[in-house]
């Protein structure tokens, strides 16, 4: 996601000529015109994960992972719900989203 990785924009071919695009930008590279639409951030972002440390580090079980990073690097604010909170710090190769990334971490 562009807006996680603090990209503020982006050019895109997807909808160029349509009425959903005027008035945007249209640049042209190559032979091939493109629409700058502009990042998405949210303003929360919900993250179910499976574990987590008092970091805030996250383990995620099946289809967690599928969104649960993008949303939550791209959001302003971040709570992850998790199964179980781990008193020791996870071992670095198990973590699937750093805890730099959460705000807070809510036990269900």
């Amino acid at each position: 996601m562009p807006g996680g990785a603090g990209i503020p924009a982006f050019y895109t071919p997807v909808g160029f000529g349509t009425e959903l695009t005027q008035g945007k930008e249209v640049r042209r590279f190559g032979d091939r015109d493109y629409v700058m639409e502009t990042a998405i951030i949210g303003d929360l972002a919900l993250v179910r994960a499976d574990i987590a440390d008092r970091l805030g580090n996250l383990v995620f079980n099946y289809a967690q992972m599928n969104f649960g990073p993008a949303m939550a690097s791209a959001a302003k604010l971040a709570v992850a719900e998790v199964r179980t909170v781990s008193e020791d710090l996870l071992p670095r190769e198990r973590i699937q989203l750093p805890g730099t990334y959460i705000d807070r971490v809510v036990t269900a």
